[in-house]
Formats: C-alpha cells, sequence, structure tokens
C-alpha cells in the first residue's frame, strides 16, 4: 500500500533530483522504501511504479543492512499495478510515546538513522502559534488527543493549510517522517482511507 510520496529536490552536485517512495507492507507489516532518481536534463520521474496512492501485488527485495527500510521489488506486469482502492489499517498507527520509543531504538542499533516512517493515531494539525512565522513550515505542529506536541515541517502554502482543514473537523491519522526533531507529514487518513496527500 502507497503511503506517502515526496521530492526532495537536488542531490549530490545539483545534478540530480530524489524522490523518496514509502509503501507499507499489508503481508510483512513493514515499510519499504523506494528511491527514484532523475538528472537534470530528464524532464521527468521514471515511472517504474505508479504514481499516487496504490495498492500493488508484488514482492519487495530489501538492500542489506542493520535498518532494512530501503528495497527494490520484483518486475510485475502493468495490469497488476493498476490503481486500487487504498485502505491502511488503522491499527497500524502509533502513538507519540510508541513513536518515540521506536526512534531510539532504532538510533541505538544504528545511530546515522536521519529518518524513520510513522503512521500517527488520532491527531490534528495546527498553525503556528501567536506570530510564530519560520520557512517551510517548522512551527506548524500536530497535536495527540492528550495535548502532547510535534513540531512540523510541511512543504507548501497550500497543503499545509488543507492538511490543518482536513484535520479541523475531526482528529485524523498521519504518515510521515520522524526527523529526530522535527515531523514531515506525508499524508493524512480518516478511516483507512487518504484524505490528504502532500503533493511536494
Amino acid at each position: 500500500v502507497s503511503v506517502g510520496q515526496i521530492f526532495v529536490g537536488k542531490g549530490a552536485n545539483d545534478r540530480t533530483s530524489l524522490k523518496r517512495s514509502w509503501f507499507w507492507g499489508v503481508n510483512s507489516r513493514r515499510y519499504a522504501l523506494f528511491l527514484q532518481y532523475v538528472a537534470n536534463r530528464q524532464e521527468e520521474i521514471v515511472k517504474n511504479y505508479p504514481e499516487g496512492f496504490a495498492r500493488l501485488e508484488t514482492v519487495a527485495r530489501f538492500y542489506p543492512g542493520i535498518v532494512k527500510t530501503r528495497a527494490l521489488w520484483e518486475p510485475f506486469d502493468k495490469l497488476d499495478a493498476t490503481p486500487k482502492r487504498v485502505i491502511m489499517p488503522k491499527e497500524v498507527a502509533v502513538s507519540f510515546p510508541e513513536m518515540l520509543r521506536n526512534y531510539a531504538q532504532t538510533l541505538a542499533a544504528y545511530p546515522w538513522t536521519r529518518r524513520m516512517p510513522v503512521f500517527l493515531a488520532d491527531v490534528v494539525v495546527r498553525p503556528p502559534e501567536g506570530d510564530k512565522k519560520e520557512a517551510q513550515g517548522a512551527y506548524w505542529r500536530v497535536v495527540d488527543k492528550n495535548g502532547r506536541v510535534l513540531p512540523a515541517v510541511i512543504d507548501g502554502e497550500l497543503t499545509r493549510w488543507q492538511m490543518a482543514a482536513a484535520s479541523a473537523a475531526r482528529r485524523v491519522d498521519l504518515f510521515g517522517e520522524w526527523q529526530g526533531r522535527l515531523l514531515c507529514p506525508l499524508s493524512l487518513w480518516i478511516d483507512g482511507k487518504c484524505v490528504c496527500p502532500n503533493r511536494s
């Protein structure tokens, strides 16, 4: 199940752009990260799997390492890659304390960890308090039902307010990347369905 995608701009020597796409394995019960690179002269990312949210029937092969998240998958027929209705199970979501414990355990195993995928339960997205302003939305907040707060960085003014609006009427689940000090939300989910993808 595709749960989040993000462009991260230029790579080494400003000659390539990178896109990270996260998937959740319904059978394996784990996250898989697929990376795509594009050179400056190429017009678009090579579409070796569907854009947007989709459920695929294929097998992921993980790179060796201590923290195994990056993967490639076996070739699949294009018919098998047709986007279908995507449901993210509620039980995948964790609380803030669970997320921080998981991150601490990951750091203990691999201190060079830069980001961790996380699916948070029952949260709202809120704008900066008072007159605080910060480029890239660094002072936006994700708040859980107990009032605990995580600082969030959300690229794109429209995306920020869409996420705030989507979570205004009721609490939502959120998929994103925890970067140690900041959360980067990539999608919001209600009743297992994505209601607001980050289209960066």
